[in-house]
């Protein structure tokens, strides 16, 4: 799964739209089939109208809303990740950058098991060019180095599924957009943790685009913090019986793989 998101000095969809959840009360009422299975959270900052960037992958107005209180509430968050799942182009932008980066939230960024996703071969590393068919389950330690990432490289599905189905903490999803959009066109996200800024684009990159239908979520929690920023998590209901369940396969890219 590769995914557009532009260069950027820093990249803001790891250091921004990223991150995981503490467990609440109602995050203990999983639903019955998932009572062994991993939970994937996906965190992204989003504007008012519902969109993660510009029309041009503009993220300059994350920043204006930002404070002390919500980067710590971004890296509380991310340190609750058993592993970073992301598209390529997301790795290559990350890889160069967390390494040495000394922000608050380079300690987790680093420690924390990835995942790339990607069907277009050879990964570019920091280390060199890494083959995606060594590809191997995480470890204890596994995948945890910028340049060894673990790789998926088969069905979105399919590949998810195995992830959410081996041991260890949730699985915590990574921009770009189009890697997010695919996975909820897919309705593979159990948890949407949002921080909703104070701003509305009017046009730009919208989260949701892969959807044909509506998408019922569940409201957890909401805390508000004093730059104006609002963090909403929202977790995916059980399907009803007779619900016609499976994709939303959208224009674009319907598998969610490239």
């Amino acid at each position: 799964m590769d995914d557009p998101s532009p260069a950027h000095s820093t990249p803001l969809t790891a250091s921004f739209t990223s991150f995981a959840g503490r467990p609440h009360p109602a995050a203990l009422e999983r639903r019955p089939e998932q009572v062994t299975m991993r939970t994937l959270v996906l965190g992204m900052f989003v504007s008012l109208d519902g969109f993660v960037s510009g029309p041009n992958g503009e993220v300059d107005w994350i920043f204006r809303s930002g404070d002390d209180a919500t980067d710590e509430w971004i890296v509380e968050h991310l340190w609750q990740a058993g592993a970073l799942a992301m598209g390529r182009r997301s790795y290559a932008e990350m890889a160069g950058y967390w390494p040495t980066s000394d922000t608050p939230f380079a300690a987790p960024m680093n420690a924390i098991p990835k995942i790339v996703f990607t069907r277009r071969g050879l990964i570019d590393t920091p280390g060199g060019r890494l083959d995606p068919s060594r590809t191997r389950d995480p470890g204890a330690s596994a995948g945890r180095d910028w340049t060894d990432p673990l790789v998926a490289q088969g069905d979105l599905r399919d590949e998810m599924a195995r992830l959410k189905a081996q041991p260890g903490k949730d699985i915590r999803a990574l921009g770009g957009a189009s890697f997010a959009q695919a996975l909820a066109a897919h309705r593979l996200i159990d948890e949407y943790h949002l921080l909703v800024a104070p701003v509305a684009l009017g046009q730009g990159v919208p989260l949701f685009a892969g959807l044909t239908r509506p998408l019922d979520l569940q409201l957890v929690s909401t805390r508000v913090f004093a730059g104006g920023a609002v963090a909403l998590i929202y977790r995916t209901p059980v399907e009803a019986p007779g619900d016609p369940g499976g994709p939303d396969l959208a224009a674009g890219n319907p598998a969610g793989t490239a």
